[in-house]
């Protein structure tokens, strides 16, 4: 059995931006009763890597912007789809 695997890395710098914070409207929930859960996730993670940054300090920087998924068929002993951007 194949699954869907999403491997998702974000960093929101605190406070949380006022986008986050706020609300769906109505015709936005309205939108979203035709939509999966799948979709819905994936749009929700679309918002917030929008609001994510990179973490960086004198010595390195962390990729924190990195939200992928992919078809990981490892339990059938088959190679995994490539990695998708969400």
């Amino acid at each position: 059995m194949s699954f869907l695997r999403f491997n998702l890395d974000l960093a929101i710098k605190q406070p949380l931006p006022v986008a986050l914070l706020e609300k769906p409207t109505r015709t936005q929930l309205e939108g979203m009763s035709n939509m999966t859960w799948v979709q819905i996730f994936r749009e929700m993670v679309r918002r917030l890597k929008v609001q994510s940054s990179k973490i960086e300090s004198k010595n390195s920087i962390e990729e924190t912007t990195r939200t992928v998924f992919h078809t990981c068929r490892h339990d059938e002993e088959k190679s995994c789809d490539p990695e998708q951007e969400i």
